[in-house]
């Protein structure tokens, strides 16, 4: 284990050998996940910010996988199909893709996976977080060194030596696309390792491998260790197109770490972070639950109370009810004892005395007639008005009944017909009238009239 950031660099390397005789490998895992938060604990020191947590790649695996989804469920399923290329164990399983892609980010296709050996890791994180430490994000060491990358330069390949290992990781935008290891070397019979690592061919034609899968080859890589430059020599000569960048060093690691720690993955993109871990609840989760099964337990209480005052005041309802219903029955056998038996007697009395109002109505008069001598006078005396000043004007019908009225006047022109509407408009009485002209003057004019209520 390293603790880097902030100036500070401290390891902590497990004992060799620090098994006891008999003691189950569970409960030495615990062990170990125990010492190593104790150091992180007194290494940190209080006041200060616990950052993202970088895991080794050491028994993880990234190939390519088909499945329906993207879910980290169906993702499983799928890798359980291939058990003879996936390590055994309890692991993280993640697609390369947002855990919350919708439509074609989530429909069936093939995607990158990995498979990541949790089982120390997540004791570790139990044992940090019952220390107070809570980390933001758990990345695997592939996700790290993507994050070191350079951005919107295409497909890019980060390459370190490290520990006797060559890992290596493909990335878009610092995002992970792709992610491998190998042993630097074989065994050499305890002779003076050779100049390029074996292990630096078995990169390239991994890379070509994943070139073919995914279509795309990295436009640069960089290549960080003790033996960069014969690293690269060996990713020249498969990829001579790409730009390489070597630079001996003894701590690749280093960058890596620096890198993650100002670090703000989406602990819900799989490219970014192993999201299973970084939203591994905590004790805020589990505070969170106490206080919301208490806030349950307490509204419960307050409902059963509620339920117990409700269900006295229903009794007393009830009572009330009974009682009032005694008063009415009491009331209507006074009235009629043939209805006391009713089960509604109030209503059975209401009906009763709703058939009586019925047989003894009272005679309504009926609703008074129309005006239509007095609307008849009207109309005769705008006619004679008008048709008096004019020659060839006469009334030729003249019509008034309950529903309307109408009349057919001859006139010599339009100003006369106008005239007899202007005078009966000008006439108070209980019709409107309105004239229309059945061609040219002279011509006949058809009145007709309508009741009005108001009588204007």
């Amino acid at each position: 284990m390293r603790l880097r950031g902030d100036g500070a660099d401290a390891a902590w390397r497990r004992p060799n050998h620090d098994r006891q005789e008999g003691e189950p490998v569970v409960a030495y895992a615990q062990r170990l996940a125990r010492d190593a938060a104790e150091f992180v604990d007194r290494s940190m020191g209080r006041g200060r910010r616990l950052g993202p947590v970088v895991v080794g790649v050491e028994g993880a695996i990234c190939a390519r996988v088909s499945a329906p989804g993207a879910a980290p469920d169906v993702v499983a399923a799928a890798l359980a199909q291939r058990e003879h290329e996936w390590a055994a164990g309890v692991a993280t399983v993640q697609a390369l893709a947002p855990a919350r892609a919708r439509g074609a980010d989530r429909a069936g296709r093939v995607f990158t996976a990995l498979e990541q050996p949790d089982a120390v890791i997540r004791l570790f994180l139990d044992e940090l977080d019952r220390r107070g430490w809570s980390p933001p994000a758990v990345l695997s060491l592939w996700h790290a060194l993507a994050l070191d990358a350079p951005t919107g330069a295409g497909v890019s390949a980060e390459v370190i030596e490290h520990e006797g290992a060559i890992v290596w990781a493909w990335a878009r935008d610092s995002w992970l696309v792709a992610g491998g290891q190998a042993r630097a070397e074989s065994d050499h019979g305890g002779s003076a390792p050779p100049a390029q690592p074996a292990g630096a061919r078995r990169v390239a034609l991994d890379w070509l491998a994943w070139a073919a899968q995914l279509g795309t080859t990295p436009q640069s890589v960089r290549i960080r260790g003790p033996r960069a430059e014969a690293i690269a020599s060996a990713v020249t000569a498969a990829f001579a197109d790409a730009r390489v960048e070597s630079s001996a060093s003894d701590d690749a690691l280093a960058r890596a770490l620096d890198a993650a720690v100002s670090a703000s993955p989406d602990p819900a993109d799989g490219r970014g972070c192993l999201c299973d871990l970084s939203n591994r609840p905590g004790r805020a989760h589990r505070r969170l639950g106490v206080w919301a099964a208490a806030a349950v337990l307490l509204a419960a209480l307050a409902i059963g109370a509620w339920g117990h005052r409700q269900r006295r005041f229903a009794a007393d309802a009830r009572a009330l009810a009974a009682s009032i219903g005694a008063d009415i029955r009491d009331r209507v056998a006074r009235i009629d004892p043939r209805l006391a038996d009713d089960p509604s007697p109030d209503r059975a009395l209401a009906s009763v005395l709703a058939q009586e109002r019925d047989q003894h109505k009272p005679v309504e008069p009926p609703p008074a007639p129309m005006p239509i001598r007095a609307e008849l006078a009207r109309l005769a005396g705008a006619l004679a008005a008008v048709v008096a000043d004019a020659e060839d004007a006469n009334a030729q019908m003249i019509k008034i009944d309950e529903l309307l009225g109408e009349s057919n006047v001859s006139v010599p022109d339009f100003a006369t017909g106008e005239a007899i509407i202007e005078r009966l408009s000008e006439t108070p009485g209980a019709m409107r009238w309105t004239g229309s002209f059945l061609g040219a003057p002279p011509t006949t004019q058809r009145l007709q009239g309508v009741w009005v209520e108001d009588g204007s």
